[in-house]
């Protein structure tokens, strides 16, 4: 009898265990893919706020449209990451926002999507998204740092 309850003991501790293994996997997963995105829109944002200083400063370019189609041109595979991650980092989204850690990735997801959006969808002056983008990015990294913090 002690036999079977120690075995079902083990069999439940075990199950439990691989559970917890398999979201907290997903959650990284998720926060990893995050990270490596904000990094490509990092890279990406520097080359819009270099081509927007050349048309402003400097005239390299006729109108904004062509300095930002510049930056785009520049980043194409950078661009595509982008767009990859972010299809994955949104399923991801689905699968673990109502799991242990619900709180810290809805607010990772949801700076992350301003940041993205942002970035991708620059627009305004030059003056408006060079001030933004370093408040933009810091609530991203703050929203991961208390993520990394609960994995």
């Amino acid at each position: 009898m002690k036999r079977i309850l120690s075995a079902i003991l083990v069999i439940f501790l075990v199950v439990t265990t691989l559970a917890g293994c398999s979201s907290t996997k997903k959650e990284t997963e998720f926060y990893d893919l995050v990270v490596e995105t904000q990094e490509l829109l990092e890279e990406y944002a520097t080359d819009i706020l270099d081509c927007w200083s050349d048309h402003v400063h400097d005239k390299k370019y006729a109108t904004i449209n062509l300095a930002l189609s510049a930056a785009k041109r520049m980043n194409s595979d950078t661009i595509e990451a982008i767009e990859a991650n972010h299809e994955i980092i949104q399923s991801l989204c689905y699968k673990i926002k109502n799991g242990k850690l619900k709180a810290e990735i809805k607010n990772v997801f949801l700076a992350y999507d301003d940041y993205y959006t942002f970035v991708m969808d620059a627009g305004g002056s030059y003056n408006s998204f060079s001030e933004k983008l370093p408040e933009i990015e810091k609530v991203l990294s703050d929203a991961l740092k208390s993520l990394k913090y609960e994995l």
